[in-house]
């Protein structure tokens, strides 16, 4: 059991060392904690900010899989091979844009307050 853990923080710390948009999602993270913490979040808002944030780092930790899997698989740049690269990277974009969107509207009647 303990070995499982092992390799799940070898791969974040792989994923932290080699992703420059991970590193991005934990400080975006982060900066997103602060902002929850000045306005006050409800508990059911902190439930989708997580859920958001947390839904993010997913989204990179599977494209990560998904190049290093390709790039291991197939060095040279082949069709397939693209394709499930540009698809692992279309599914961060969606998963972006929705985290923004809750970002959206958990966070501007929030800061409409302070206007």
């Amino acid at each position: 059991m303990w070995s499982s853990f092992a390799a799940a923080f070898r791969g974040l710390t792989r994923a932290w060392a080699t992703q420059k948009h991970f590193r991005f999602d934990i400080l975006v993270g982060l900066l997103v904690f602060v902002l929850g913490v000045w306005s006050r979040l409800a508990p059911w808002e902190w439930i989708v900010v997580f859920s958001a944030v947390i839904a993010m780092l997913v989204l990179e930790l599977l494209n990560t899989v998904a190049e290093f899997l390709c790039d291991l698989l197939q060095p040279r740049l082949h069709a397939a091979v693209a394709v499930v690269k540009d698809v692992a990277a279309a599914a961060v974009l969606v998963g972006a844009a929705g985290a923004a969107g809750v970002g959206l509207l958990i966070f501007l009647p929030h800061l409409l307050r302070y206007k």
